[in-house]
């Protein structure tokens, strides 16, 4: 089992890793601040974002595009590693009603509502938190070539 680096090496005044720790709060990873997976992805996207910049500091603009990166592969990497703990399963798995509208069809125009085939509330959550890491893991593309600087 891995152990948790010594406080020095957490930055308690770092606001891109707050703002990461209150969105993977929010998303149901109330332990995340002592996972040592979350300050991995936060240095691999500032560096990413850095890189993509040609700066050397993390432009400010792009400080919530930086968290939201780092929450996405966060989440990639829980996911496809195995290591969601069945506490946190439980946490994202949603309550599903009874009844579910998956299509309507009026005349020769139809649009199907469900998520997948299956009414299984642990798939639903999956599928849900897979789509949340893709979108998370791509924020603010947009964004990034307004902080661009020319290299010579």
């Amino acid at each position: 089992m891995a152990t948790t680096p010594p406080k020095a090496a957490r930055p308690k005044n770092d606001p891109i890793r707050q703002q990461l720790s209150d969105l993977l709060y929010l998303i149901g990873f109330e332990d995340a601040e002592l996972d040592p997976l979350m300050d991995i992805c936060l240095r691999a996207a500032k560096a990413n974002i850095m890189t993509e910049t040609n700066q050397s500091k993390m432009p400010k603009g792009l400080y919530h595009v930086c968290a939201y990166r780092a929450a996405g592969e966060y989440l990639r990497l829980k996911l496809d590693s195995g290591t969601l703990t069945a506490e946190q399963l439980d946490a994202l798995r949603p309550e599903l009603p009874e009844f579910n509208i998956k299509q309507i069809k009026e005349g020769e125009v139809s649009t199907t509502f469900a998520v997948g085939d299956s009414k299984d509330p642990l798939e639903v959550a999956l599928t849900r938190l897979n789509a949340l890491a893709r979108w998370l893991g791509n924020y603010g593309a947009e964004l990034i070539p307004a902080h661009r600087r020319m290299q010579w």
